[in-house]
Formats: C-alpha cells, structure tokens, sequence
C-alpha cells in the first residue's frame, strides 16, 4: 500500500534531543494552510497513495485537524495515522471533537504516540519537557477511551536501550499497545552533534531481541520505522523489522513545506552523502540492496560489526527486495 507522510506544521510542545524535524528550513512556511492540507491530500490520493500518516511538528496543535481527518477520510485513504506525542490530548475535548470529525473516523484513524520511556525522568530528559509524560499517557487514555486504536513510537538510544524489556512489559500491559514501532536517532544535518546517543548496533541487540519476545507473547505488533533502515548484518535475530521497513519504505511519499520527495532512504543521491561501505561489503549476498552503515556511526563505533551477511532469510525473502541504493 502506497503511503504518503505529510507534515502539516513545524511546531512542536516538545524539544526532542533528537528530533529530525528541528526547526523549519530558512524561506520555509511554518505550515500550511487548510485549503491546501485539502489539496495535498487530493493530489496524493490520485497518485496512487491509499495510506496517510500526518505529522509535523505536533499535529494536534492545529486546531483544523479534525477538518482534516474528515477530507482524508472523504478522499478514500484507507488508513489514517497520526504521530502525536499526545500531550495536547490530555483534554478530553480535544479527543471528542476528533472522535466526531467523521463517522468513520475510529474505524479508519489511529494514533501513533511518541513515548521514549515508561519512565517520567527519562521520557522527560529525552523530551526536554517538564510534566509532559503524564499528560502523554492520559491522552492515550483518552484516546482509547474514544474508541481509535494507539501505537507507540519507541526511539531507541543510549539513554534508554538498557531498559527495551521493561519497556516492552510497560507496552503489553493494562490497554496495551496494538503495536510497538522501534526507531533509531536519524542523523538529521542539525544534530549530529547529539549523536553521542546513538548506541552500537551489537550492545542494543539482546535488550530489543528479549524486547521482541515479550511483545510477541502479548500478541502485540512490531515493526521498525523505515529511517532506521541498517545494514543487514547489523539485524541479526531481527531481520523481519528490517524487510518490513524496506519494504514500506519502497512505496512512501514524504511532503513537508519545504520538499516532496520520496522517502530519501533507498536512493543512491542519499547513500553517497550520507553512508559509507566497507571492502568487506562487497563479500555480501545482499550488497546490491544495501545502502551501508551511517557515516557518522563509523566514525564513533568503527566498522567491527560490518560483516558480510549470509542469514537464514535471505533464500526466503530476496524476491521482495528490490535493488535499490546498494547498487
């Protein structure tokens, strides 16, 4: 299913020490307007784009979003996913009007919300916002309460990876999670200099492998964001999240106000800029599909982990790979 991400506005009620989006490019709107939030969507449906994941920025501070939901919903996009942190909807009224933005709306919209940790301190340190995690988890609350479906977006770094498990025993617990979206810090231009956090590959491995067992056991969903998208052999014990997350972000869209693009990560123009491959790369059965490890992380963690990759997948799922930015 094509998928467009459009970002409706820059702003933001929290400071993520490791936000992508930062803030809005020189010349850049700080959002659009409603009628052409409409438009956009329009032109994305008759492109072929029958999913839609809307953030920002934090979408839930425009007021307009329940507008915006209904003109999705009426367009004919078959799922609708809001990023939020879901501060904001810790007013029941927020929620409600949401709820009524169209009949089908619980049916048709979920929300995805950005919870770093199960704990205050930590969730709070990493968004630089005093009492927000509070207000977080009662919007999810409310949330539920209305009747739509919730996701957490979970990014992993050097201040959190340690406690995946408990995490994971916080996701499945009372009102679980339908599912659980891991991401690592994407090295956006304006916080390399944050990158500290962004931990090896190989110390995170047996904190997410024993996070995935228990959210299996609880029958709640697992997937990975597309912009954590790694080198093969860096996922071992975990290489369905990264083909389910190549795999998406084969067919996605991104639009913000300064650019429209396809999802940059598959594309050779973004490789040479922003990876780096290895001699031994070239002994790997899946080279030509992958783009290679992050610039920034060879320079902090070396290239030790980099090891061609002939995993126990490969004969099953190469036909749905596509060659991409590894040629």
């Amino acid at each position: 299913m094509k998928i467009f991400h459009f970002s409706l506005l820059w702003r933001c009620n929290e400071k993520c020490v490791f936000c992508a989006k930062g803030p809005a490019p020189e010349g850049a709107r700080q959002q659009f307007p409603l009628r052409e939030v409409i438009a956009r969507l329009g032109k994305a449906r008759k492109e072929g784009c029958e999913a839609l994941s809307l953030d920002g920025g934090e979408p839930t501070l425009r007021p307009d979003l329940p507008k915006i939901l209904k003109a999705a919903i009426e367009l004919g996009y078959r799922k609708i996913t809001v990023m939020t942190n879901a501060v904001a909807l810790s007013d029941p009224a927020k929620v409600a009007a949401l709820a009524k933005s169209h009949p089908r709306a619980p049916e048709l919209v979920s929300f995805c919300v950005s919870l770093h940790s199960h704990r205050a301190p930590v969730a709070e340190k990493l968004t630089r916002s005093k009492n927000t995690f509070k207000r977080s988890l009662a919007g999810i609350s409310n949330l539920r309460k209305a009747g739509f479906e919730t996701d957490l977006y979970h990014v992993i770094n050097a201040w959190n990876y340690r406690e995946l498990p408990e995490f994971a025993k916080f996701a499945a617990g009372p009102g679980k999670a339908r599912k659980v979206i891991f991401s690592f810090i994407y090295p956006a231009r304006h916080i390399l200099r944050k990158m500290y956090l962004y931990p090896k590959h190989s110390d995170v491995r047996p904190y997410l492998e024993k996070a995935l067992k228990v959210l299996a056991k609880a029958k709640v969903s697992v997937s990975l964001s597309n912009c954590s998208v790694l080198p093969f052999c860096l996922m071992k014990g975990v290489e369905k999240l990264y083909l389910s997350a190549y795999e998406e972000g084969l067919n996605a869209v991104a639009s913000d106000t300064s650019k429209t693009e396809q999802v940059p990560f598959f594309s050779s123009s973004f490789d040479s800029v922003n990876r780096v491959k290895y001699p031994q790369c070239s002994a790997c059965a899946l080279d030509r599909f992958c783009g290679g490890m992050w610039k920034f992380y060879s320079i902090i963690h070396g290239a030790g982990e980099v090891k061609p990759y002939k995993g126990p997948f490969l004969k099953k799922f190469i036909s749905k790979l596509q060659p991409g930015s590894g040629k």
